[in-house]
């Protein structure tokens, strides 16, 4: 499940929102509409979570999950207060960690710097360091907003980085997964091949062509993102 901070939404005099949000009281932002009000809100409570790990306080876990009223975070930054969570959880600062993984100051420090994006190895390597044997059971479900989108204003979407190009692979795997299903299709029986019919492969061509719109989509979220990136190699 994608976790998510509960807000509050009050009207003003000038038709906006107030936003606030009931578990972490710092935050505070304005917003036009209901889902104006959920990109404001993340963007908020990231920079809470960021505020509060460089005072070394503690992070609140959120005290609800995804919901209409709600700021959804990125796997990334629900790692990373996961993981500040536990290590004070268990009287240990950032040099403890650094000492039982064998890394650098520099290195832990990534760990917990939401504007960097760290590899799920290290969260891996990091909680076991924690004695906790799997990452927590942070999942990612489709965001409702980003699912929506067509390819295209995908792409453009002013949402997070990490978030469109989760939203993207998942669309790959599924694209992959509906071309598996139309070729197994063709076959009523596994011992006994039928021929193949003019929508079986109607089927697969659609299929295969969502599968390199989404490729070509992909290329073009890195191109925007990375646009010095070598060509090549990457399919």
């Amino acid at each position: 499940m994608l976790y998510a901070y509960p807000i509050l939404l009050v009207r003003d005099d000038n038709g906006t929102f107030l936003v606030t949000c009931p578990d972490l009281p710092e935050v505070t932002t304005f917003a036009e509409n209901q889902p104006d009000a959920r990109v404001r809100a993340r963007d908020a409570i990231e920079e809470a979570i960021a505020a509060r790990i460089a005072r070394r306080e503690d992070v609140p876990t959120p005290s609800l999950r995804e919901g209409p009223l709600s700021a959804p975070l990125s796997e990334q930054t629900m790692l990373k207060a996961t993981l500040w969570r536990e290590m004070r959880a268990a009287g240990l600062r950032k040099a403890d960690l650094a000492r039982r993984l064998g890394w650098s100051g520099p290195q832990v420090n990534r760990l917990f710097d939401l504007n960097h994006a760290s590899r799920l190895a290290q969260f891996d390597a990091a909680f076991g360091a924690l004695g906790l044997n799997v990452t927590p059971d942070i999942v990612m479900e489709p965001s409702d907003e980003l699912a929506s989108l067509p390819l295209q204003a995908l792409v453009q979407s002013r949402n997070g980085p990490m978030d469109v190009w989760n939203e993207l692979v998942r669309r790959h795997g599924i694209a992959q997964e509906t071309n598996t299903i139309v070729l197994c299709s063709m076959y009523q029986r596994p011992e006994r091949a039928k021929a193949l019919t003019g929508a079986h492969l109607d089927g697969i061509e659609t299929s295969r062509a969502e599968l390199r719109a989404i490729r070509d989509a992909m290329d073009q979220f890195l191109d925007r993102y990375f646009p010095a990136r070598k060509r090549g190699g990457e399919r």
